[in-house]
C-alpha cells in the first residue's frame, strides 16, 4: 500500500460590518442544534477530544456559533467560536487565495515556472530526464507539479530539533520525482513551495501577505500565519501533547508554512466559506473576495478517485447526493474542516485540538438537521459501502505473473541530500497480484538482502499522461542515513517505482514506527537500472 499523502464555552456570532450579504438572507426560523450538541459532547467524550468549535453559515450569515470543552491544560479555558485552532491543511485554501490575488494583479503568472519567483540557489530540481520548469505555479496549486510526499514534524522537547526556513527546505527536498502534469500526488511540499513564491512575489513575507491580502480584507480576525504575537497561549487551543511528543505549530520558519501552518477561529473558516460561496463579499477588498471564488472555481485536477481537486479545495460531485467542496486538514495534535454545500448556500466550519473524525461526524449531523433528505441518502450510502459485495469471492489473492517489464535485477541508489544509499531489487518472474510472496525481493544500503513486504505489482498506470508502462511498491527495512530530518527511527522505506523507458524510476519513502518521535514521512529519489543478477 502506498503510504498516506495526506493526509482533528459558547460564542454567539452575529453578522459583521465588513462581509454584507450578497442576497437576502433566508427568513426561515433559526434551526434548532440541540441533537448537534448532544451528539458532538458524546463523540468528543468518547475520543478524548479536549476543545473543539463549529460555526454553521447560510444564506449569507452565520446561523450557529459555539465552542465545547476547554482550551488550556487546566481545564480552565472554554473554547469558543473565536478561540484560534491550527487548522492543519486548510491553510492550503488560505495559501491558494492569496496567489490567484497575485495573478489578478499582475505580480505573477499562474503558467510560468514556479522557478521563475524562486530565489536562486532554492529552486526545483529534477530526479529524472523531465525539465524542472515545467513544474509551473497553476500546477503546483493542482497538486501536479511533479513533487511528493513531505511531512516532517519537530517534537518541542527534542534537543536540536527545529524548523527549518522554506528555502533550506526547497535545496533539500525540492526535487521533481515525477514529470510536471504526469498525475495528482498530494504533496505539503508543493505548498509549501507556493508560500515562497507568494512571498518573493509580493516582497513580503507570507505571513504578513496572508494578513494583508487575505485575512484582514475577508474580516478573518482570529486568523494567522502561524502564533499571532498578540495572542497568549491561553487564547488559543494548544495542540495536545501526543506519542511524538508536542508539536512546535506555527514557529516562523516552520517547515512547510504555505501548506499547514495556519490558524483560524470556526467563525473565521464560516466567515472564508461564504465569501468563497459568494453569499457574502468583503467590504473591504474586493480582490480578496474575488480571489477566494476563484480557487473553488478551478477545480479541474482528477484525483484517481471520484473526486476532484481545485486550488486549495477538495470537490466532491456526489457528497450524499449534493455537491460540496472541501477545504480539510488534520495531524495528530488538530483537525479542520469547512465544508461547502454551494447550492444551499451553506458552509460549515469545525475545529478541534486533536488529531479525531469527530469533525466529520459533527457535519454530518449539522446537514442531516438542515438538507431535506441527506440522512437518508448518507444512511443508505454507508449501509452499502459497509456491505460486501456479491461477486467477492473468498479474498484470497489471484495467482498472476508480474509485468514483464518488471522481471529481472534492478540496481540503482536512493539519492538523499548526504549522498547516494544502493539499493537493489529483483523481481522473479511469477507470483501473486497484489500479495505475492517472495515474487520481488529487496536490499538497501547495508540491510542483508529480504523479501519486499506489501508489494504491488501492476500494469500500466493510466491515471497521468507520462509513459509509466508498469510499476512496482513494497516495503523494505535499510536505512537512508537522514536522521537529521527524518529522525532517530525505527522506520521502514517504501519504494514506489514506475518503468520509464528502460529506468525503474521513483521515490523511496521513510515509513516511521511507532516508537519514531519524529514520525516524518520524506520521500528521496531513486533510479534503477537492469543489472547482472
Amino acid at each position: 500500500m502506498r503510504p498516506a499523502r495526506v493526509l482533528l464555552g459558547v460564542a454567539a456570532l452575529s453578522a459583521r460590518p465588513c462581509l454584507t450579504a450578497a442576497q437576502p438572507a433566508s427568513a426561515a426560523p433559526r434551526p434548532d442544534f440541540a441533537a448537534v450538541r448532544d451528539l458532538t459532547r458524546r463523540a468528543m467524550a468518547a475520543d478524548s477530544v479536549p476543545a473543539l468549535a463549529v460555526a454553521v453559515a447560510r444564506g449569507g450569515r452565520v446561523v450557529w456559533a459555539e465552542g465545547f470543552g476547554a482550551v488550556d491544560a487546566a481545564g480552565r479555558v472554554p473554547a469558543t467560536a473565536r478561540t484560534p485552532f491550527p487548522v492543519a491543511s486548510v491553510t492550503k485554501a488560505f495559501t491558494a487565495t492569496a496567489i490567484l490575488g497575485l495573478a489578478g494583479r499582475g505580480r505573477l503568472a499562474l503558467d510560468r515556472p514556479a522557478n521563475a519567483y524562486l530565489a536562486p540557489g532554492a529552486r526545483l530540481a529534477s530526479a529524472g530526464p523531465w525539465d524542472p520548469a515545467g513544474a509551473t505555479v497553476r500546477r503546483l496549486l493542482t497538486h501536479t507539479g511533479g513533487l511528493t510526499t513531505f511531512a516532517r514534524t519537530c517534537p518541542a522537547d527534542r534537543a536540536g530539533c527545529g524548523p527549518a526556513q522554506m528555502d533550506t527546505t526547497i535545496r533539500r527536498y525540492g526535487v521533481l520525482m515525477w514529470p510536471a502534469g504526469d498525475h495528482f500526488d498530494y504533496t505539503n511540499l508543493g505548498y509549501g513551495v507556493l508560500g515562497a513564491v507568494a512571498a518573493h512575489a509580493a516582497g513580503r513575507p507570507l505571513a504578513a501577505l496572508l494578513r494583508d491580502d487575505v485575512f484582514g480584507p475577508l474580516g478573518l480576525d482570529d486568523a494567522s500565519l502561524g502564533l499571532d504575537a498578540v495572542r497568549t497561549s491561553a487564547q488559543r487551543a494548544a495542540a495536545l501533547p501526543t506519542r511524538r511528543g508536542t508539536h512546535p505549530r506555527g514557529d516562523p520558519g516552520s517547515f512547510t508554512p504555505g501548506a499547514s501552518d495556519g490558524y483560524a477561529s470556526a467563525r473565521d473558516l464560516a466567515r472564508f466559506g461564504l465569501v468563497a460561496l459568494g453569499t457574502a463579499r468583503p467590504s473591504r477588498g474586493p480582490d480578496a473576495g474575488a480571489a477566494t471564488r476563484a480557487a473553488v472555481a478551478c477545480a479541474v485536477t482528477p484525483t484517481g478517485g471520484a473526486g476532484r481537486y481545485g486550488c486549495g479545495w477538495w470537490v466532491e460531485p456526489d457528497y450524499h447526493g449534493v455537491r460540496s467542496i472541501l477545504a480539510q486538514g488534520g495531524t495528530d495534535a488538530a483537525s479542520a474542516r469547512l465544508r461547502l454545500v454551494p447550492d444551499a448556500g451553506l458552509a460549515v466550519a469545525v475545529v478541534a485540538n486533536a488529531g479525531t473524525l469527530v469533525p466529520d461526524r459533527v457535519i454530518e449531523a449539522v446537514l442531516d438537521a438542515l438538507l431535506p433528505g441527506f440522512r437518508t441518502r448518507r444512511v443508505r450510502d454507508s449501509t452499502a459501502a459497509a456491505t460486501p459485495s456479491t461477486t467477492q469471492v473468498s479474498g484470497a489473492p489471484v495467482a498472476s505473473a508480474p509485468p514483464a517489464a518488471l522481471v529481472g535485477v534492478w540496481i540503482g541508489a536512493v539519492r538523499t541530500p548526504h549522498g547516494a544509499v544502493p539499493i537493489t531489487l529483483t523481481v522473479s518472474p511469477s507470483g501473486v497480484a497484489r500479495a505475492p510472496s517472495g515474487v520481488a525481493r529487496g536490499r538497501l544500503g547495508t540491510a542483508p538482502d529480504a523479501t519486499l513486504r506489501e508489494v504491488e505489482l501492476g500494469p500500466a498506470d493510466t491515471t497521468g499522461a507520462g509513459p509509466r508502462s508498469a510499476h512496482l511498491g513494497g516495503r523494505l527495512s535499510g536505512d537512508l542515513y537522514v536522521a537529521d530530518d527524518a529522525g532517530p527511527g525505527p522506520y521502514d522505506v517504501y519504494v514506489e517505482l514506475y518503468r520509464r523507458g528502460e529506468s525503474l524510476v521513483g521515490t523511496a519513502t521513510t515509513l516511521p514506527g511507532a516508537a519514531a518521535p519524529n514520525g516524518a514521512l520524506l520521500s528521496y529519489a531513486v533510479v534503477l537500472r537492469h543489472g547482472a543478477p
